[in-house]
């Protein structure tokens, strides 16, 4: 459907001219990976976030209820959740939406590697032989997952380290070629295409900011939540006695 939309205008024969797959074919490189990544021995990008998750759970000795619980996806993530769906997929045929869904998708590449970039920072470099990189360096590194020996951080690391970049450098690359390729074949003029990616840009970046605003108030309810539980245990509530032993007091 909108295969006519992006065209070599050097070729008369309008089947030989369509280039809408080639810019379509940057911007899945990202997806490819994530569904199986071939530096990972072809593992899902999912697979391997689950065994960060597992670690995790081990070093902060969560139960599987408690877990399930913190899993819990909220409302405001489920709105969220929609928008990208919505911003990300563009409508077919509509020239307009799937420019601005580019620009969307070269975002989130973008922000995603300095967002993994910086966890591996805090964790790994500010917080280094402590704390939870202590935990993974100790002989709680890997992970036997589905048969598969899993490093622990790879997730992160795979993702964007705090000295190397990784596949989400190489995602934003591709999303780069893809608005050049869009910029060379759509017939609309350049200044609008940029206007186009800016707008999808920052529909990202709006709602990459709301998501972790909801996520620091939720980490500090439940900080709060945890140092309450502490003082509690500390300092019991006292209880009266019951009435038939009030004479061990007299």
């Amino acid at each position: 459907m909108s295969k006519k939309l992006f065209r070599n205008i050097n070729y008369e024969v309008d089947d030989e001219s369509d280039r809408g797959l080639e810019i379509a074919a940057k911007v899945f490189t990202a997806a490819i990976d994530e569904h199986g990544d071939p530096n990972i021995k072809n593992l899902t990008h999912r697979m391997l976030s689950q065994a960060s998750l597992r670690k995790i759970g081990e070093y902060a000795q969560l139960t599987p209820q408690i877990q399930n619980k913190l899993a819990t996806i909220p409302d405001w993530l489920v709105w969220i959740n929609q928008q990208v769906i919505e911003n990300y997929q563009g409508q077919p045929g509509n020239l307009e939406s799937l420019i601005k869904a580019i620009g969307f998708h070269a975002a989130s590449e973008m922000l995603a590697h300095r967002e993994f970039s910086t966890i591996d920072r805090i964790v790994r470099h500010e917080n280094k032989e402590i704390g939870f990189d202590k935990y993974l360096k100790g002989g709680n590194g890997k992970v036997n997952f589905e048969g598969h020996e899993i490093g622990g951080w790879c997730w992160i690391v795979i993702h964007g380290s705090y000295s190397n970049s990784g596949v989400e450098q190489i995602h934003f690359q591709k999303a780069l070629e893809a608005i050049n390729l869009v910029i060379r074949y759509s017939p609309a003029n350049y200044e609008t295409i940029l206007q186009w990616i800016l707008v999808g840009f920052n529909s990202f970046v709006m709602l990459q900011q709301e998501f972790f605003r909801k996520v620091k108030q939720e980490c500090l309810e439940l900080t709060d939540e945890f140092q309450r539980s502490q003082k509690s245990e500390v300092n019991p509530p006292l209880t009266p006695p019951r009435r038939g032993s009030q004479k061990l007091f007299l």
